[in-house]
């Protein structure tokens, strides 16, 4: 009896997650996803731990960091990627096109900057955000975008 009564609260439970997925967005349904895989994966890890079954709890352990891995890139946004160099089989981050009070915010130069100091503060920053040196495409095309922007309209 008490596996049927575990049973009808399964299916219910199941049901409401159902209902709930179908009004989420395509992002809130991943991370929904990601929750309850990590809640599921959590579980079968403690339960496997507490068994002494550790030689399958390894593994599990194991995809639990990729989800935690996968979560971070999500979280993060990291930008879609727009058309790419065919030789080296790289793509390049899109942008979007960027206000003159955004470029000045992203090289953090006031609104009566010379040209100079544009270019300076550009050169300090690519420089500490340079992809070969840590830093990421998108960060360097922001830079980039900034400094046009801001070199267009001065």
């Amino acid at each position: 009896m008490g596996f049927l009564v575990l049973g009808l609260v399964s299916l219910l439970a199941l049901f409401l997650v159902v209902l709930l997925a179908a009004r989420l967005s395509a992002r809130h349904l991943r991370i929904l996803v990601l929750v309850t895989l990590f809640i599921v994966l959590g579980s079968g890890l403690v339960l496997l731990a507490l068994a002494g079954r550790y030689g399958l709890a390894a593994p599990l352990g194991f995809i639990m960091l990729w989800l935690v891995r996968l979560w971070r890139v999500m979280r993060e946004g990291t930008p879609t990627a727009g058309a790419g160099d065919a030789r080296s089989g790289k793509t390049a981050p899109r942008v979007t096109p960027m206000s003159v009070a955004e470029a000045r915010e992203v090289l953090g130069v006031d609104a009566t900057a010379s040209t100079e100091e544009i270019e300076a503060a550009y050169r300090d920053l690519i420089v500490k955000n340079h992809p070969d040196h840590g830093g990421t495409d998108w960060i360097a095309a922001q830079l980039n975008q900034a400094r046009d922007t801001l070199l267009d309209r001065s």
